[in-house]
C-alpha cells in the first residue's frame, strides 16, 4: 500500500510538472509613465556601457557586424588591436583626473610624440576653425585660434588633447568642456618614425576607431556611417529619442574630461 501511494504521488507530481501552471494573459501597458521612461533610460545607459565591453565580433556589442564585413580595413585594425599588435600604447594611459599638463608628461614618458594644430569646426571641405571667444575663422594662423594637441605612438596609438575645450556659445556641440580622446590609426608605417618623431597621417579619415577610457575599441563616431550599432531598429518617436540618447552615452565613454579649475555647474 505504501508503495502504491508513492506511485500515485510520483504520477501526480509528474503530471503537474508536465502540464505546468496556467498562466493568465499579460497586462499590456499602452502608455509608459514618466517614471518608467526614466528607468528605461537608466537601463539603456547600462546596456550601452556593456555593449562597449563586448568583443567587436559580438552582435550584441557596440559594432554593427554588417559594417565590419563591408569595411575589412576597419575589421583588420580591430583584430590587430585585440591581438595586441596595434595601438597597445593606449592601454598604459590613465586619462581620468588628469590635467592637460600631467597627461602630456605621461604621454611623452610612454614614447608618444606630439604636434599642435588648429581646432577644426567640422570635417567639411571649407574648413573653419574655432576661436577662443567662440567665433569661427577660416584663417588657421589667427592668433586667437583654438589649439588641439595630437600625440602619436609608433604602434598607431593616437591621443587628442583639447585643453581649451570647444568654446561653442550655442551649446550645440556635445562636448564643450576641456577633454581628451584616444584612437587608433587605420594606416601607418613605423618606418616613418625618425629620431622619435612619427610623421603619421592623423586626419579624421585615417582614424580607424576610438578607444574608451577602459581600453575598449568602438566606432570613431556614434553613427551608422562608422559602424555604430543603434540599439533600436524600429523607428518610432520614442525609439528615435532612445537611439539619440545611446549615441550621447557612447560619445561620453570615448571623451574624458580633463581636470581644470573650472567650477562644475552640475554640482
Amino acid at each position: 500500500m505504501y508503495k502504491l501511494f508513492l506511485s500515485f504521488g510520483f504520477i501526480g507530481s509528474f503530471c503537474q510538472s508536465g502540464s505546468g501552471p496556467q498562466f493568465q494573459p499579460p497586462f499590456c501597458v499602452d502608455e509608459k509613465s514618466e517614471t518608467a521612461k526614466q528607468a528605461r533610460k537608466f537601463r539603456l545607459a547600462i546596456e550601452t556601457y556593456k555593449a562597449t565591453r563586448r568583443k567587436y565580433t559580438d552582435p550584441r556589442g557596440i559594432w554593427d557586424q554588417r559594417y565590419l564585413k563591408e569595411n575589412p580595413d576597419i575589421e583588420k585594425s580591430l583584430k590587430e588591436f585585440t591581438a595586441g599588435k596595434r595601438g597597445q600604447s593606449l592601454t598604459h594611459i590613465q586619462l581620468e583626473g588628469k590635467t592637460a599638463q600631467a597627461l602630456h608628461e605621461e604621454l611623452i614618458q610612454h614614447g608618444f610624440n606630439w604636434k599642435t594644430v588648429p581646432l577644426v569646426v567640422d570635417q567639411g571641405p571649407n574648413k573653419r576653425y574655432w576661436k577662443l571667444n567662440g567665433d569661427k575663422t577660416s584663417n588657421e594662423n589667427d592668433p586667437e585660434v583654438v589649439k588641439m594637441h595630437i600625440y602619436t605612438h609608433q604602434d598607431g596609438g593616437m591621443v587628442r588633447i583639447k585643453a581649451c575645450g570647444v568654446p561653442d556659445k550655442t551649446a550645440k556641440y556635445p562636448k564643450r568642456s576641456p577633454h581628451v580622446v584616444m584612437a587608433v590609426l587605420k594606416n601607418f608605417d613605423p618606418s616613418q618614425c625618425k629620431r622619435g618623431w612619427c610623421n603619421y597621417d592623423t586626419s579624421y579619415d585615417n582614424e580607424a576607431f576610438k578607444v574608451t577610457r577602459e581600453g575598449m575599441a568602438g566606432p570613431k563616431a556614434a553613427s551608422d556611417l562608422y559602424g555604430f550599432r543603434r540599439p533600436f531598429k524600429k523607428e518610432t518617436p520614442y525609439t528615435q529619442e532612445l537611439n539619440r540618447l545611446a549615441e550621447d552615452i557612447y560619445m561620453d565613454l570615448v571623451h574624458t574630461n580633463l581636470k581644470t579649475d573650472c567650477p562644475n555647474p552640475l554640482e
